[in-house]
């Protein structure tokens, strides 16, 4: 259904700013709207160490839109950190969309994302190879890189495969914009493989626009806004 698809596309697309240097832990609330109204929250909490990451994300529907069908979701995410890069070990996710749930997890070997628990993607679609995703992270943790309070030198640079356990996309920056103290930044994300034929109908890419604002001497993203061709929706920071 379209609030499901809108809510993952919330979570999955404002991924995308720079690896920067340590960052205080994260613990983060935005409001989720959708044809100009609240549909629901979503709180990111996290731990960034010098060689280690943790976080945890939930979504759920709220107010009238949560009378009409309630929609949840969480996602779990760890690994390692070395050079500043982000490597996960470990993805979890579990979907309440009203009419079903569902549960998934993710292990990593030797950078191999393997589906270890739980079922995703569709059975027409396409079966992708586990041993060509090794340059991907899951998207927890692509979120989480972003989330983070960061340098201002370092945004609107990103260029991250993503693999879910069953579909591979890419998200990446096509501009910047400095806007007084604010810093804008474009991008474009695609759908890549392991959809089915009538989900790429549906659309292949979407575009975005992340507004980050000062955090004393770093930077914090406080809104994003996501355009498919089923409209505009915007994830705001409390």
């Amino acid at each position: 259904m379209y609030l499901r698809r809108i809510a993952f596309t919330l979570v999955v697309l404002p991924l995308f700013g720079a690896h920067s240097a340590r960052a205080a832990d994260t613990d983060a609330l935005f409001d989720v709207q959708a044809w100009g109204v609240k549909i629901g929250e979503f709180r990111i909490s996290g731990q960034d160490h010098s060689n280690s990451y943790s976080v945890t994300s939930k979504f759920e529907t709220t107010g009238l839109v949560k009378q009409l069908g309630r929609i949840w979701f969480t996602m779990s995410a760890k690994g390692q950190k070395s050079g500043g890069s982000f490597i996960p070990a470990r993805y979890a996710e579990r979907v309440q969309t009203g009419r079903r749930k569902s549960e998934a997890q993710i292990d990593y070997s030797s950078g191999f994302p393997l589906l270890t628990g739980g079922k995703l993607g569709t059975e027409d679609a396409e079966v992708l190879d586990a041993a060509a995703q090794t340059d991907t992270v899951d998207p927890l943790t692509a979120m989480f890189i972003a989330l983070r309070d960061q340098p201002r030198a370092g945004l609107c640079t990103l260029n991250q495969p993503i693999f879910d356990g069953a579909r591979r996309t890419i998200a990446f920056m096509t501009g910047r914009r400095d806007d007084g103290d604010n810093v804008v930044c474009t991008g474009q994300f695609q759908r890549l493989g392991g959809y089915s034929a009538k989900q790429l109908r549906q659309g292949r890419n979407s575009s975005y626009e992340l507004t980050y604002v000062p955090a004393g001497v770093l930077m914090r993203v406080q809104e994003a806004r996501v355009t498919s061709s089923r409209g505009t929706a915007i994830l705001t920071r409390r």
